[in-house]
């Protein structure tokens, strides 16, 4: 059974690249620090694919708008 991502790696929003950490909030949404592809997407209860809500799509950075191999998420109460 897949809950997120689709068979193989990849860059599209219906794929994942070497996720390294997720969180499920109360909504049953879920995030997932998409490593490979320096971004955190959400995939919201049912979605087919999913939504990059942090970071920019295998751009590499240390601004406040990319990260580094991200590999943890965490959301608080405001989402």
């Amino acid at each position: 059974v897949y809950i997120a991502g689709n068979l193989g790696s990849g860059a599209a929003a219906n794929k994942l690249s070497n996720p390294y950490g997720s969180f499920l909030d109360e909504n049953l949404t879920l995030y997932v620090a998409d490593q490979g592809n320096e971004r955190v997407q959400m995939w919201p209860a049912g979605a087919t694919s999913g939504t990059t809500v942090a970071g920019v799509s295998g751009l590499t950075g240390s601004s406040s708008m990319r990260f580094d191999r991200p590999s943890a998420i965490v959301v608080d109460n405001n989402g």
